[in-house]
C-alpha cells in the first residue's frame, strides 16, 4: 500500500494498522461511511472537528480503546509518545457488502 502524502517518513501504514512517532500528528482522511479506530499499542490523542450536530472533542485512547468514527469531518491523531491503531470498517456493515466490498473500504 502507498503511504499517503499527508504523512512524514516515520509514520507508516500497512493495509489497516498505521504507527505514529513521538509527536507526530496525522490528518486521517475523512470518509462517509462509519468507521472504527482501535489503538494497539501506546497512548493516542484524538481532535475531532465539530459540526452542527457534534460539538468538537478531544479523545485521548489507551491500548484496546475504541471509538466510532461515523460523524467525523475532519479527524487529527497525535501520539503521546508513540502509538500503533487500527481503522477499520464495523462488521455489521462489512457484512453487508461482501468480501470485495469490505476490502474496498478499507482503502477509501
Amino acid at each position: 500500500m502507498a503511504q499517503s502524502t499527508l504523512m512524514t517518513q516515520t509514520q507508516q501504514s500497512s493495509e489497516d494498522l498505521w504507527h505514529l512517532g513521538a509527536g507526530e500528528v496525522l490528518r486521517l482522511p475523512v470518509v462517509r461511511e462509519d468507521r472504527v479506530l482501535s489503538v494497539v499499542e501506546g497512548r493516542l490523542w484524538l481532535t475531532v472537528e465539530g459540526s452542527d450536530d457534534f460539538p468538537p472533542e478531544d479523545i485521548w485512547l489507551e491500548p484496546g480503546q475504541t471509538v466510532q468514527l461515523g460523524h467525523v469531518r475532519r479527524l487529527v491523531a497525535e501520539a503521546s509518545p508513540s502509538a500503533s491503531f487500527r481503522v477499520s470498517v464495523p462488521p455489521q456493515q462489512a457484512a453487508g457488502r461482501g468480501f470485495s466490498g469490505w476490502l474496498a473500504g478499507l482503502a477509501s
